[in-house]
């Protein structure tokens, strides 16, 4: 079964539809994020998480669920994109684990070579926001990054880093 790991924060942060409503609170960003996920995911076979880092708000519980999708917030002193790492190398079947960033240093080279896939932010947008969906998965192709173009980031950030 095909799994998504989404980067919450940086999801909501990409998209300029949610971005607006994070500029006037926070909360109801998450919440429409979740909201969206879980339209897309209803009646399909596929397993999602979207994480958060942590939350100061006591009232959450960790992690919870909304409309089949799990909400999971980093533990204390833990980013989001640890635990989203953490959940990638733990998966049993890491080929079918999507994970959903545009985060390249933090998460998606760590999580180089061990057949995890990756979707940016705009592109599951897109995959969600659609009007009329697939009803099964196997006819849609996650982005993948493949290793020539790993290694041309790789270049290209490690130039920009050592001027």
């Amino acid at each position: 079964m095909p799994s998504f790991i989404v980067d919450g924060y940086n999801l909501i942060y990409k998209i300029p539809e949610l971005r607006k409503i994070l500029d006037v609170n926070l909360e109801n960003a998450r919440n429409s994020l979740l909201q969206y996920v879980s339209g897309y995911s209803q009646g399909k076979n596929l397993s999602v998480a979207v994480v958060f880092d942590g939350s100061q708000d006591e009232s959450i519980v960790y992690p919870h669920r909304i409309q089949g999708v799990r909400a999971i917030y980093s533990p204390p002193g833990k980013k989001a994109d640890d635990v989203i790492v953490s959940m990638a190398k733990r998966a049993s079947k890491p080929g079918e684990i999507i994970v959903v960033t545009a985060d390249f240093h933090t998460i998606i080279i760590r999580l180089r070579g061990m057949g995890v896939k990756f979707q940016s932010p705009q592109e599951f947008w897109r995959l969600i926001r659609r009007k009329t969906v697939s009803s099964n998965y196997k006819n849609e192709k996650p982005v993948t990054i493949e290793e020539k173009d790993m290694q041309r980031w790789l270049k290209i950030f490690s130039e920009e880093n050592s001027e």
